[in-house]
């Protein structure tokens, strides 16, 4: 972890010293569903959000460092009812650092992709009894489309995918951006 935010601190001193860098910070929040090994047969949910913030190194390319939070629940197929409560409940916490590429369509607006590194941590709880706890490295892949209200806002729509170390999560996500 502190390797992590060492490694992260420092791109963020370098890419500050760009001299026609814009930055920029943003929130997401969006819903998707989880993976894990005891969810196989089962329905998820989770939500997730995120705060992060960025550095443009030119047009096209740019860094984005994040933390993301969320939490999920699974239910077994077999259980759907009216009154169903769920089985096990997820909750996760990463800090990420990816490179961004932007494609434009017009000026105020483009598609991005995104790859990356992440840092976690997971739990899975099933009545109780925590069945995953880690930690560990993963990475995160990110793919949508942005729209520049004005010169400061942009709002945008997006997929993500968080892979962590036993859980990964695929959300659906709306966020909304500033620019300095």
């Amino acid at each position: 972890m502190k390797k992590f935010i060492s490694i992260l601190g420092s791109a963020s001193v370098l890419l500050a010293s760009t001299g026609e860098a814009a930055t920029w910070v943003g929130i997401e929040t969006g819903i998707g569903s989880s993976d894990y090994k005891s969810a196989s047969d089962s329905i998820d949910v989770s939500w997730t959000g995120a705060i992060q913030a960025g550095v443009d190194l030119n047009q096209n390319w740019s860094v984005l460092a994040g933390v993301h939070m969320g939490s999920g629940s699974s239910v077994p197929r077999k259980e759907i009812g009216v009154i169903t409560e769920s089985e096990e409940e997820l909750d996760y916490r990463a800090v990420s650092l990816s490179l961004n590429r932007n494609f434009y369509l017009t000026d105020r607006q483009f598609l991005y992709a995104s790859v990356g590194v992440n840092y976690n941590q997971t739990e899975v709880e099933l009545r109780s009894v925590k069945t995953i706890d880690e930690d560990g490295i993963g990475y995160n892949l990110r793919a949508g489309w942005l729209f520049r209200l004005d010169q400061r806002f942009s709002v945008n729509v997006g997929l993500q995918r968080l892979g962590m170390s036993d859980v990964d999560v695929n959300s659906a996500n709306i966020g909304l951006m500033y620019r300095f």
